[in-house]
């Protein structure tokens, strides 16, 4: 099978921050190659939020076009 390459943040212009969490932020994109609108999660790994993020390591490891 063909997997796509995972999209990168460079992949994206940010429009706005919409919501800021302690270990997320959530963006709103468009795509550079197709200007579509987007919303981007960025999920930042610290000592403080290391054991928040476990349960988001399944969201990391999913093969889907839609998650950044």
């Amino acid at each position: 099978s063909f997997a796509e390459p995972m999209p990168s943040i460079e992949d994206y212009t940010i429009l706005d921050t919409l919501w800021r969490e302690e270990a997320v932020t959530t963006f709103a994109a468009l795509e550079k190659n197709s200007n579509r609108k987007v919303v981007i999660k960025v999920i930042t790994k610290n000592e403080n939020t290391s054991c928040t993020l476990k349960p988001l390591k399944k969201l990391k490891e999913c093969n889907c076009k839609y998650i950044v």
